[in-house]
């Protein structure tokens, strides 16, 4: 992916993608910060994913970690994004704010936003196995259909056959799931 914005002289690039179909990862770094050695915990203010034409009610959760320093004036960062469905999916990524974090408190460095937008694809080297077993779990009969795994991800496809109840239990007799 190559992807870069510039606002007030900092520059964010994205210098790698890896994903799968249930997740990715985005490596990123920021470079032309005025005094860049004051900043010792490196980071922004707030940022936002979005994923054009993911279902509202699909789950999905992301954060940003600090990486590494390249050198005394980049910094480097990941996004990481666990979600489904996103090969083809146009990723839309806003940071707010650079700076640090001191004692739960924030100090802006740089105030801005940097947008970036890719579309996630790639090849898709997921293994598939079909399983079709019957299975319980919390007490309900549901049918494994399959399981595919890629270098990232195993994502097991089930389906419903009747629900269960939740039952909580330090009694390890009363366990109603079958391993999978």
């Amino acid at each position: 992916v190559d992807v870069k914005t510039v606002n007030k002289g900092v520059t964010v690039k994205v210098d790698q993608v890896l994903g799968d179909d249930h997740g990715f990862y985005t490596l990123f770094n920021v470079k032309g910060v005025k005094n860049p050695n004051r900043i010792i915990e490196p980071g922004f203010r707030d940022f936002e994913v979005n994923i054009k034409g993911i279902k509202e009610d699909t789950p999905i959760s992301y954060d940003i970690i600090k990486v590494y320093d390249d050198s005394y004036d980049e910094f480097s960062f990941m996004l990481k994004v666990n979600s489904q469905n996103l090969t083809g999916r146009e990723i839309s990524f806003t940071l707010k704010d650079f700076g640090e974090k001191e004692d739960n408190k924030f100090r802006t460095v740089v105030k801005g936003s940097w947008k970036l937008k890719w579309k996630l694809s790639y090849k898709n080297n997921a293994k598939e196995i079909k399983v079709n077993k019957s299975v319980d779990i919390y007490g309900g009969k549901y049918k494994w259909n399959s399981i595919k795994i890629s270098p990232l991800s195993v994502a097991v496809s089930t389906t419903m056959v009747k629900q269960g109840v939740v039952h909580q239990s330090d009694d390890p007799s009363v366990d109603l799931n079958d391993e999978l």
